[in-house]
């Protein structure tokens, strides 16, 4: 049984609350096995009975109230026993309604309304894909604009931002805009710039016999783009594309059973394209060990010439004689193939015509990563050994730091004598990891690895010890259910749930530093992004450490501890306040959490210490003169310390000549102690016009690859800018 208690904002018990299971990759969808919270604020309820919830699985609650945003929760499901999953606050609503247009002004119909939640800036994280943007919905609440246009869509109160997005337009999100609770913000209108072609490549993939080909993988590419996708189960597909640009279209079965169908050319706009995909040639391939004894399990991958695209694959079976039948496609390609323990063959590449009747190769003893595992000086049999590939830069992943990637390269179990053997499929740094029950996972590394040479590991394992989160509350809430996770920088984030003692324990883990920290919920089990920031640490963060045979205890507040410290500060932009910028100290070591302006273009800014601070304050996508960002030295010498700045703009336009790779030039402005930056162009754009702050300033190039505080800019040009006034610069 499942129980939780909802309440407002103020903690008062929220009665009358529909909460039901929903399918986490289902938008518009009923709630499932749904019930109410009594005059208490209480519910409980079962788990799904779908059929699919068993125990570790993550299911998705949905929670919808009269005047209140419907919001959603993360829940893994438990093996036995209750969950608690404390309490549940609803914020109160209200509505934002307008128009989705394109550019010309007619009505776009069908485009998906939410809310968004900032990823970020340029400045500290780099640049993220488009296509996340789609997935970044703060909240559950969401809108398909109607054949005029119209949408209204339902928002928790404050500020918040609006993101459009549509498969054939690209995405635009709203500059911060104020929510009233009980109220409707009206006439809000976005407008998407067409990004392709409405009628797009519309398509059909056949088998060889004429029937459709389900879930057949079509890669569609232009010269700026490869994009991948897969038919329907009639075997049709549509694919957006530039107007301007031809596409080459190419589809494959996903069994592997046929060969490639290929067209080129084709014109955004074409309507009925068929790809019919081929009969395959088949080719006897036998493999051998360097003494001539044939090979009895391998693997087989048949590529194209280059190597990148995967055109077919015979694994996972015996090989009676050291010989397979191996299916060929008809384009020139190359075989690879793996066998544990020893290092990869790659044959070809090979015409389709004329084929050999039989191909062989030898496969060497094993270039790559061997050792044992050990438990003290013990071997431990049977131990899962996988590889991992290092970051550099450190990824990020849910604002977690990460050294390695959780995917594993290759996996591996070791013999009864602990010895194993992991193949270097390319040269980089990698940790080998070790797991067996009863032990904490250990790994080593970064290692460099190459394909021309062996490199010997040893790997120990022991039982590790334990870290026991308590969560508090500076307010005195209630923190029973709440969820803290726990990592240590190699990608296997894990999370509990505080139990009613306000504690959450974590067994098995690997000593060293680790990292624990409060989350407003669990994460997303679907979710896997990892994007690099541009940062200057190189070290994954920690707050405790863990020792063998102890357990490590840290506290962490729900809030954040009282703070001795705060800045009360305001932000105004030609005159008018700046509303939802993001405001944060950059120390490294800060733990203290970043705010956003209102609409008064104030915030207050806790600080866990008094003293000299780097404050940052960064624009939010979508608003005029976006993005720049704030930089200031802000000395806390007093319980609440006040900051005020106003920006003046004016225009800078002009020409450049191309930069070197991996810089960008920036105009940059000082305003009292702030230093106010603004991005001009990359290193690939001869032209810009850009909004910047007003008065003396600089045009400086940077490199991208280090953060401003490791480099001293080179300095272009200096300029005098009056408030609304323009200039027109040729840096050539």
């Amino acid at each position: 049984m499942i129980t939780l208690r909802f309440v407002d904002e103020h903690g008062a018990a929220l009665g009358n609350v529909v909460v039901g299971w929903i399918s986490a990759d289902v938008r518009e969808v009923e709630l499932r096995d749904a019930t109410s919270s009594d005059a208490a604020g209480r519910a409980s309820l079962r788990a799904p009975s779908d059929g699919k919830s068993a125990a570790g699985t993550q299911r998705t609650l949905e929670a919808a109230h009269a005047g209140f945003a419907s919001a959603r929760r993360a829940v893994t499901l438990p093996a036995r026993g209750a969950l608690d999953l404390g309490d549940w606050m609803l914020v109160r609503s209200g509505r934002v309604a307008g128009w989705i247009r394109g550019a010309d002004g007619a009505p776009i119909e069908g485009a998906i309304v939410s809310e968004f939640e900032s990823l970020g800036s340029w400045f500290d994280s780099g640049e993220r894909t488009a296509a996340s943007l789609a997935a970044n919905r703060a909240t559950s609440a969401f809108s398909r604009s109607g054949p005029d246009g119209a949408f209204s869509l339902e928002l928790p109160a404050g500020v918040r931002q609006i993101l459009a997005t549509h498969a054939e337009w690209t995405s635009t999100i709203t500059a911060p805009l104020e929510v009233e609770a009980d109220r409707t913000r009206a006439g809000v209108v976005l407008t998407l710039a067409e990004r392709a072609d409405p009628r797009g490549i519309r398509g059909l993939v056949l088998q060889p016999g004429g029937e459709p080909a389900a879930g057949a993988r079509v890669r569609v590419t232009t010269s700026g783009s490869t994009r991948w996708l897969r038919a329907d189960d009639a075997g049709r597909f549509h694919a957006a594309v530039p107007k301007s640009e031809p596409a080459e279209v190419l589809a494959l079965d996903p069994q592997g059973r046929f060969g490639e169908a290929r067209a080129t050319d084709v014109a955004a706009g074409t309507a009925d394209l068929l790809l019919r995909l081929t009969e395959l040639a088949h080719v006897e391939l036998c493999a051998r060990e360097s003494n001539g004894a044939a090979l009895d399990r391998f693997d087989v991958y048949v590529e194209d010439e280059s190597g990148l695209v995967e055109l077919a694959r015979n694994v996972d079976r015996e090989r009676p004689g050291g010989c397979t039948s191996v299916s060929v496609p008809n384009q020139r390609f190359v075989i690879e193939v793996y066998a544990d323990g020893y290092a990869p063959a790659r044959l070809g590449p090979f015409d389709p015509k004329p084929l050999p009747a039989r191909l062989e190769c030898t496969l060497e003893l094993g270039v790559g990563l061997v050792g044992t595992v050990r438990v003290g000086d013990a071997a431990a049999p049977h131990a899962k050994v996988s590889l991992h590939a290092a970051y550099d830069p450190l990824g990020n992943r849910f604002d977690f730091l990460l050294r390695s990637e959780a995917e594993a390269s290759w996996v591996a179990e070791a013999d009864e004598h602990g010895r194993y053997f992991l193949p270097i499929g390319r040269s980089g740094h990698f940790y080998v990891r070790a797991e067996l029950e009863g032990f904490a996972p250990a790994d080593v590394g970064p290692l460099e690895c190459t394909r021309d040479r062996t490199l010997e590991q040893e790997v120990r394992l022991e039982r590790g010890g334990a870290i026991e989160v308590r969560l508090r509350s500076s307010a005195g809430a209630r923190v029973a259910g709440r969820v803290v996770a726990v990592s240590r920088g190699d990608g296997f984030l894990e999370t509990r749930r505080i139990d009613a003692d306000g504690l959450a324990v974590f067994a098995l883990r690997t000593p060293g530093r680790w990292e624990a920290r409060s989350l407003a919920d669990e994460l997303p089990a679907d979710q896997a992004i990892v994007y690099f920031p541009k940062s200057s640490t190189h070290e994954v963060p920690w707050n405790c450490t863990v020792r063998s045979g102890e357990t490590t205890r840290v506290d962490l507040w729900l809030e954040g501890p009282p703070s001795p410290f705060e800045l009360a500060g305001t932000l105004l932009v030609r005159g008018a306040p700046a509303v939802g910028w993001s405001a944060a100290w950059t120390d490294e070591e800060s733990q203290d959490a970043g705010v956003r302006t209102d609409d008064a273009g104030r915030f207050t800014l806790p600080s866990s210490r008094g003293g000299r601070r780097e404050l940052r304050v960064v624009s939010p996508p979508g608003v005029e003169c976006a993005p720049m960002l704030v930089r200031a030295s802000v000395a806390l010498e007093r319980a609440r310390t006040e900051w005020r700045l106003a920006i003046e703009t004016g225009s800078l336009h002009g020409t450049i000549g191309r930069g070197p790779p991996a810089t960008l030039v920036l105009h940059r402005a000082r305003i009292g102690d702030a230093l106010v930056i603004a991005p001009l162009a990359e290193a690939s754009e001869t032209t810009f016009e850009r909004c910047v702050a007003a008065g003396a300033g600089e045009i400086v190039r940077v490199q991208t690859a280090r953060t401003l505080e490791e480099q001293t800019p080179e300095i272009l040009r200096t300029v005098e800018l009056e408030p609304g006034g323009s200039i027109e610069i040729d840096l050539h």
